[in-house]
């Protein structure tokens, strides 16, 4: 009998941060993936939150960098995570654009921003359903 394993993958927006959300207290997720440009962030930026015992056994798709901890002629040994998935060059545009991202939704009231979503929702709505 094969054992099944389900993992599960909690997508977070960039504002709940701002909620308070604590990652170690998700309670059963597995992975947990944070997109960045749902937040005015830029494009292509994010994270990736995982438990160490599922991401020790996961294979890098890329060496180089920190990702090796020792290499020879007929092999290689990864390196712990974090450092085994950070191979390549840094997105350093990404990353100086997520911070002033995270600097500019930290100055805002996000009950405020909500309300306004709401407003905003209902006028679209209202228009939508009168043109129908």
């Amino acid at each position: 009998m094969k054992k099944l394993i389900i993992i599960f993958l909690v997508r977070l927006l960039f504002a709940q941060l701002d909620y308070g959300f604590d990652f170690s207290k998700s309670g059963s997720a597995g992975f947990q993936v944070l997109k960045i440009d749902i937040g005015a962030g830029p494009t292509g930026m994010g994270g990736l939150w995982g438990r160490m015992d599922l991401l020790k056994n996961m294979r890098s798709i890329q060496a180089g960098g920190s990702t090796v901890e020792d290499s020879h002629y007929d092999g290689f040994t990864w390196s712990q995570p974090p450092n085994k998935f950070e191979g390549g060059l840094g997105n350093y545009s990404g990353i100086l654009g997520t911070a002033a991202a995270i600097d500019y939704i930290s100055n805002l009231d996000l009950n405020e921003v909500h309300k306004h979503e709401v407003s905003l929702n209902r006028i679209m709505s209202s228009i939508i359903k009168d043109e129908a």
